[in-house]
C-alpha cells in the first residue's frame, strides 16, 4: 500500500463519519417510535372519547367537555402524525451518506495487502454486534483475511450471539433483530449493518455470502494451545475448569483431560460438534433460553442446561477466585487461562485478562471522559478525595492488550499452519499489552498499516513505568470496537 498513513486516516475519518450518521439515525429512530406510541395513545383516548360521547346527552355540560377533550386530542394527534411524517423523511435522508461511505470503504479495501498469513488470529468473542459502527465494514476485513489465507479463529460471545440469532432468524424469513439480551446502545454495529440493509445498500444475498464464506468457518467454542508442559484454554468469559464437562456433555462428547493431550482432543470433538449446529444454523438452540434469572451469575444447574451461555456471559469476582475454580495444575500438567468480557483483573500468575476498556466509547466520547479524569486529578491534587478511579481510567483507556504464544495445537489432524522445523517450542508465554506508542514493531505485520504518532491521549500513560512488553499490531484495530487479539506463532 501506497501512501500507508494517509490511507489509515482516511478510513478513520470514514468510520467516524459513519458513526455520526448511524447515531442521528437511531436517535431520529427512538424518536420515531416515542411518537408512534403518541399516536397510538391518542387514537386510543379519541375511540373512548367517542364511545363516551354516544353514551352521553348532548345538551349536557359533560358532553361538551367531551367534546372540547376530544378536539384537544385529536389535534395532539395530528402534531404527533406530522412529526412522524418529519422523522420518516429524515430516516430516509442518509442513504446517499451511507453509499458514499460504502464506495470510500471499498476503495480503502482495494488497496490492503497482506504482510504476514502465517500467524494465526485468535478473537476472543464481540468481534460483531458491539461499540463499533457497521458490522459490515468487520465482516468484509474478514473475508479479506479469508481470501489472503491468512489463518483465522473466532471465539463465540454474548455480543456475537446476537448477530447470530439474528442472521439464523433471518434465513427463517424472519426479521433480521437480535434477540435483546443486551441493550441497542451496547450493539451500534449492528444497527450500522442493519442500516445498510434496510436502506437497500447492500443486499441480503451478500451478507449471507459474506457470513458462509468466511465467518462460519472461523467459530469456535473455546480453544486451547499446548507444549510439553501443559494447555493453555483460551475463551470469551472467564469460565470454570469444570465448564468444560458441562459443554462436552451438552454435546454429546466424551470427556477426558487425563492427559494434555486428552483434554485438547476433547476440545477438538467440542468444537467439531459445534459446527454441525454452524452448518445447520441452529447455534440459537443453544444459547437462546429467558429460563435464565441472571446471565452473568448462573447457578450450578442453569450452567449445566446451558453451559454455552455461561461461556458467553459469566463475570467474575473475589468470592469466585476458589483454588478448585481454576486450578493451575491438573492430573500433573499446567493450566493457563485466557479470556476477556469482564474487568475483573485476577491476580494469580496463570490468568490472563485481555478485557479493557479501550474502545468501548466513541473517540469523542473518550476524549472528553479523558478530559475529566485529567481535570479532576489537577483540581483535586492536593485535596483528600477518592482519585483512584481517575487514574485506573486513564491507565487503561488506552491499553489494549494481545497474548503471544509460541505454544501449537495438537497435531497432525488440525494442523492449522504450516510449521518449520528451525523453530524451537519451548512453551514460553508473554503477557503483552498496548500502553500506547510501539516501542517494539513486529517485524510484519497482517496488513501493513502506520505506527501511531504521539498524541495527547498517548501522553496519559507515557511517564508510566512499563512493566510489560509492548508490541503494536495495527492491522486489527481498524475498527474501533473492542476486540481481543491472540497471536500464534506457529513453532
Amino acid at each position: 500500500m501506497k501512501h500507508v498513513e494517509e490511507a489509515y486516516q482516511q478510513f478513520v475519518s470514514l468510520y467516524e463519519q459513519y458513526g455520526e450518521i448511524l447515531q442521528e439515525y437511531l436517535e431520529n429512530r427512538t424518536l420515531l417510535q416515542f411518537t408512534q406510541v403518541r399516536i397510538d395513545n391518542s387514537k386510543e383516548r379519541i375511540a373512548n372519547l367517542d364511545k363516551q360521547l354516544i353514551e352521553t346527552n348532548k345538551k349536557t355540560q359533560q358532553y361538551q367537555t367531551l367534546t372540547q377533550l376530544r378536539q384537544q386530542t385529536l389535534e395532539k394527534l395530528h402534531t404527533a402524525e406530522e412529526e412522524q411524517k418529519k422523522l420518516n423523511q429524515k430516516l430516509s435522508e442518509p442513504k446517499n451518506k451511507l453509499a458514499d461511505c460504502v464506495a470510500q470503504f471499498n476503495h480503502f479495501m482495494v488497496q490492503l495487502q497482506i504482510g504476514d498469513n502465517q500467524t494465526l488470529v485468535r478473537l476472543l468473542g464481540d468481534e460483531v454486534a458491539d461499540r463499533g459502527n457497521c458490522d459490515y465494514f468487520t465482516l468484509r476485513i474478514l473475508n479479506f483475511l479469508h481470501r489472503n489465507h491468512c489463518p483465522l479463529t473466532i471465539l463465540v460471545s454474548n455480543h456475537g450471539s446476537e448477530f447470530i440469532y439474528a442472521y439464523e432468524q433471518l434465513l427463517a424469513e424472519y426479521p433480521f433483530v437480535p434477540q435483546g439480551y443486551i441493550g441497542d446502545f451496547q450493539t451500534p454495529s449492528f444497527w450500522g449493518l442493519k442500516l445498510l440493509l434496510d436502506q437497500e445498500i447492500m443486499p441480503h444475498s451478500e451478507l449471507i455470502h459474506l457470513v458462509n464464506e468466511s465467518y462460519k468457518s472461523t467459530l469456535k467454542i473455546l480453544d486451547y494451545t499446548i507444549s510439553a508442559k501443559g494447555i493453555t484454554l483460551f475463551s470469551h468469559a472467564p469460565i470454570r475448569f469444570d465448564a468444560l464437562q458441562w459443554m462436552a456433555k451438552r454435546l454429546e462428547v466424551n470427556y477426558d483431560d487425563s492427559t494434555i493431550e486428552s483434554l485438547a482432543k476433547t476440545i477438538d470433538q467440542m468444537n467439531h460438534q459445534f459446527q454441525s449446529y454452524i452448518e445447520s444454523n441452529t447455534i440459537h438452540s443453544l444459547f437462546h433460553t429467558d429460563a435464565i434469572h441472571d446471565r452473568t451469575n448462573m447457578s450450578e444447574q442453569e450452567r449445566a442446561e446451558w453451559p454455552l451461555v455461561y461461556f458467553f456471559w459469566n463475570r467474575w469476582d473475589e468470592t469466585k477466585e476458589t483454588e478448585t475454580a481454576r486450578p493451575a495444575i491438573h492430573n500433573g500438567y499446567t493450566i493457563n487461562y485466557v479470556h476477556g468480557h469482564d474487568g475483573f483483573q485476577s491476580t494469580l500468575p496463570h490468568i490472563y485478562n485481555l478485557d479493557t476498556p479501550s474502545g468501548k466509547e466513541p473517540r469523542k466520547t473518550e476524549d472528553q471522559q479523558i478530559d475529566q479524569a485529567f481535570r479532576y486529578l489537577i483540581e483535586n491534587r492536593y485535596k483528600i478525595a477518592n482519585k483512584t478511579p481517575s487514574e485506573i481510567y486513564l491507565r487503561n483507556v488506552l491499553r489494549y492488550k494481545v497474548f503471544n504464544s509460541d505454544e501449537r495445537r495438537l497435531e497432525p489432524k488440525q494442523e492449522l499452519l504450516k510449521t518449520s522445523p528451525n523453530n524451537e517450542l519451548d512453551g514460553s508465554i508473554k503477557k503483552l499489552s498496548l500502553l500506547g506508542k510501539s516501542v517494539v514493531q513486529p517485524s510484519k505485520s497482517l496488513v501493513e498499516l502506520p505506527t501511531a504518532k504521539p498524541s495527547t491521549r498517548e501522553l496519559i500513560i507515557a511517564s508510566e513505568e512499563q512493566e510489560d512488553k509492548v508490541v503494536f499490531f495495527s492491522s486489527l484495530n481498524l475498527i474501533n470496537k473492542k476486540q481481543e487479539n491472540l497471536f500464534y506463532n506457529p513453532p
